[in-house]
């Protein structure tokens, strides 16, 4: 596996020098059998820190999941049993059925809610350009989703929702009786897995030696000081590295971020409603060559893959709102490509 490090490094710099909109772009490769290799282009350090955004529900996803281990409430539990009496509230008056949507239809986005980041007649985003620096409260982006009527009945059909994943953050914070940040650190055992330099950005300290913030555009616009509030409540909101992302992945695939094995089958298990989307409960299942890969995408370009039957974990983080590689025709994408092939051939 040696060989592919120099092969890995010039198609990452190719294909950095390809992409004009690029600024800063980091992938990291980890295989089980030794092989690590981690690059950088542009404005980026291999080490580099940077948004996730909603690379961030697998890790309200998995919180959740514990919390469910300790008891504290049930998948199956409805919101009106676990979220503030006057969320109940405004989701009943909006035309919800608090009593009716789930935890687990929350963190499979099947409860029918609509997404408050980009539905197209709630307008976030121009609210977004037109004050960057706002800060936001989980409420006020509550109200702003309720302003549309539901768009199906609970566990009908699969719509992304970063409104079902503020919900599920304040579900956290509320059962765990801390900062969104601060109960990932403790529920999902960053301390015991190396994990050091992921927070929860402006709302928990920032880790001591924490990696320089990489700059993320949306086009020719620098975000770097747009107020993380847009994104911050259990849909986005973590600041992380490469590094960490593949340590947390490898750890909860593995089923060693859980204390019962059962609950990472619970957590891989895709209802019918998602089957095209590959959607479980905060992470979705790709098929890379022919290997099943389990992760999710961040909005800046952000993506964690663990592909367990051949010990792949790859991390990239291009720093652009744009899709994350597909690996597929890319200059980079071939040589993972070609990585994937060799280790599926040695574990066959």
């Amino acid at each position: 596996m040696a060989e592919f490090g120099p092969r890995l490094d010039e198609a990452l710099a190719a294909e950095f020098a390809a992409s004009p909109e690029l600024r800063g772009y980091v992938v990291l490769l980890r295989s089980d059998d030794g092989f690590s290799w981690q690059g950088a282009a542009g404005d980026a350090a291999a080490d580099s820190s940077f948004r996730i955004a909603s690379v961030t529900k697998m890790f309200t996803a998995a919180a959740t999941q514990r919390l469910v281990e300790q008891g504290r409430f049930g998948l199956d539990d409805p919101v009106a049993r676990v979220v503030d009496p006057a969320t109940v509230e405004l989701l009943a008056g909006a035309g919800y059925d608090p009593g009716a949507i789930t935890v687990r239809q929350l963190l499979t986005h099947t409860s029918g809610l609509v997404d408050v980041t980009f539905d197209p007649r709630l307008d976030f985003v121009g609210q977004v350009f037109a004050d960057p620096q706002r800060r936001w409260t989980r409420r006020e982006q509550l109200e702003l989703a309720m302003q549309v009527p539901p768009l199906a009945a609970p566990g009908e059909q699969f719509t992304y929702s970063d409104t079902g994943y503020a919900l599920l953050g304040e579900i956290v914070e509320r059962a765990a009786g801390a900062t969104l940040g601060a109960a990932m650190r403790e529920l999902l055992r960053f301390d015991e897995l190396g994990i050091e330099h992921t927070y929860l950005e402006s709302v928990d300290p920032v880790p001591e030696g924490q990696p320089a913030r990489l700059r993320q555009w949306w086009g020719d616009v620098d975000t770097f000081d747009w107020d993380p509030s847009l994104d911050l409540f259990g849909g986005g909101g973590l600041v992380s590295t490469a590094g960490d992302l593949a340590t947390f992945v490898d750890a909860l695939t593995s089923g060693r971020v859980f204390d019962d094995a059962a609950t990472l089958e619970t957590m891989q298990a895709i209802p019918a409603t998602n089957a095209t989307a590959g959607a479980a409960a905060g992470l979705f299942v790709r098929d890379v060559a022919g290997q099943q890969c389990w992760g999710h995408e961040g909005f800046w370009g952000v993506q964690v893959l663990r592909c367990p039957d051949i010990g792949l974990t790859v991390v990239s983080s291009r720093s652009q709102a744009a899709p994350p590689p597909t690996f597929t025709g890319a200059t980079l994408g071939a040589v993972v490509l070609e990585v994937v092939g060799e280790l599926a051939e040695s574990a066959a």
